[in-house]
């Protein structure tokens, strides 16, 4: 059980913080060390000067501190027990200059110490503090030494004790020195391999990576920058960011730049880059800042992804889609509206009409004896036929009509504004149109396309509740009116 104490008190104690466990370990190992010089002087004082009741209580004083020092150590209080052991043991010595020699005393050696342990384990502000105190003191105990005021001396002088106190001193500060070291040369390696890893990292992803100073200049690439923007060797380095994403893309990263300082996260994005040679290079980017140790923001990195073959798919796809979308409402013979895309034009026509209480007029025509074409020709010559009847119809329409192939060898033609008497003149003139030239049709034969037309239209009607299907039904009634009186012509519902 004791043994079980004592391992855990000469264990050094762990923390979750690296540094504040460094910092741990070494004063553990300095107070260990400390305790066993302490006794090594404590008993050979005994020996030596036995009758030495105040010198052997200041070196016991000294042991005592370093003992009461541990369990505070063990319970985390670092900073603490850093304070606690210097300033003990600073006074302990500042004392014993008084009753030993002054300045001239082998425990200034312990003073200087303890400067030296304050700055390694509180840093350099507090070694301030400790200095000016020891100059202080020192001077203090010189100017009494001069006037003859100091105590009467009680440490002795002699040779033996010179050397077990400066002895002592010297394997501590010996210790403390080894230790600096040994910390430094561990803290160099680490340094050297993290910058190993980063420029490994660096190097071997295939992302590029810019490093760049708060004014956006570029500071470092890696290689793969370098090779997508064509800059060889380190032509890159020093270019100010707009050389790379024009002046549009510079003024939108300082933007970025501006609200990473306010301590905004910025999300992934889009960023053209120009290459030396002036190309456009599609980038998918995020960017973060970099501090110091003291949380100062040092610089920007950027690291960027090529997408530009993903933006090629996108843009095809997007082109695939549109032609897709294109492809589902248009008719494949004749190039025009088909019958669903017609009728949704229709629908939202007539609802636009209904509601602001403007003209709408519908032509649902067809060609006049198709049938004979297709019999005396063949099919594809009736093909023809409903292609150039299309195309009549499509140039000779006015800009905001719509013509729709209805189905078989019937269009359907919307009016838009238009009044049934409009909408009689608009038929005749299309079918003034078509009757002018004749269809080329397969193997150099022609013909002429003949065509009937049916009128209705939304002005002849009074009420609110219209359908497209009830306009349409009017239109097809009038269309079989005009098949009856001879083909060829325009005839028009009448309610």
């Amino acid at each position: 059980m004791k043994l079980t104490f004592l391992n855990q008190l000469l264990k050094p104690p762990v923390f979750e913080d690296q540094e504040l466990n460094q910092r741990a370990k070494l004063l553990h190992q300095t107070l260990v060390l400390g305790i066993l010089l302490s006794f090594t002087v404590f008993f050979a004082s005994l020996i030596a000067f036995p009758d030495l009741k105040f010198g052997n209580s200041l070196v016991g004083g000294i042991l005592l501190i370093q003992l009461i020092s541990f369990p505070l150590l063990q319970r985390g209080f670092v900073r603490q027990v850093n304070i606690f052991v210097a300033v003990s043991i600073w006074i302990v010595f500042f004392i014993a200059m008084f009753y030993s020699n002054g300045i001239h005393s082998p425990v200034v050696l312990g003073q200087f110490l303890v400067v030296t342990l304050a700055i390694l384990f509180m840093g350099w502000r507090v070694g301030v503090i400790f200095t000016l105190l020891t100059v202080l003191g020192q001077l203090v105990v010189t100017i009494m030494g001069i006037q003859d005021r100091l105590p009467q001396r009680i440490l002795p002088d002699s040779l033996p004790f010179r050397w077990i106190f400066q002895t002592a001193y010297l394997i501590l500060n010996a210790f403390v020195v080894n230790q600096i070291r040994t910390s430094l040369e561990k803290s160099l390696k680490e340094a050297r391999q993290d910058e190993q890893r980063y420029h490994a990292l660096f190097e071997s992803t295939t992302d590029i990576v810019l490093l760049l100073d708060l004014n956006l200049i570029i500071l470092e690439a890696n290689q793969r920058a370098k090779d997508l923007l064509d800059y060889p060797d380190d032509q890159i380095i020093g270019l100010k960011l707009e050389r790379l994403v024009g002046q549009h893309g510079y003024q939108d990263m300082r933007v970025k730049c501006a609200r990473l300082l306010a301590g905004e996260a910025i999300p992934f994005y889009e960023q053209t880059f120009i290459t030396r040679t002036g190309q456009e290079v599609a980038v998918e980017v995020s960017s973060a800042l970099v501090y110091d140790s003291a949380g100062t923001p040092l610089t920007v990195q950027s690291i960027g992804r090529d997408i530009t073959n993903r933006k090629q798919l996108e843009d095809h796809l997007r082109a695939s889609l549109a032609e897709m979308a294109t492809l589902s409402r248009t008719d494949v013979l004749t190039g025009l509206l088909n019958r669903r895309a017609i009728v949704e034009f229709g629908e939202l026509e007539l609802a636009r009409s209904l509601r602001d209480g403007d003209s709408l007029s519908f032509i649902l025509l067809d060609i006049d004896l198709l049938k004979d074409i297709n019999d005396s020709f063949g099919h594809q010559a009736g093909d023809a036929a409903l292609a150039y009847l299309a195309k009549k119809l499509d140039k000779w329409k006015r800009p905001y009509d719509r013509v729709g192939r209805w189905g078989g060898d019937e269009f359907l033609v919307i009016l838009p504004g238009t009044n049934l008497d409009q909408a009689k003149d608009v038929a005749e003139r299309l079918r003034s149109h078509t009757n002018e030239s004749l269809a080329n049709l397969p193997h150099g034969a022609q013909h002429s396309v003949r065509i009937s037309m049916g009128v209705a239209s939304l002005s002849t009607q009074h009420s609110a509740n219209i359908s497209l299907d009830t306009m349409l039904a009017q239109a097809d009634q009038a269309l079989y009116t005009a098949k009856r009186q001879g083909r060829d012509r325009v005839c028009a519902f009448e309610s």
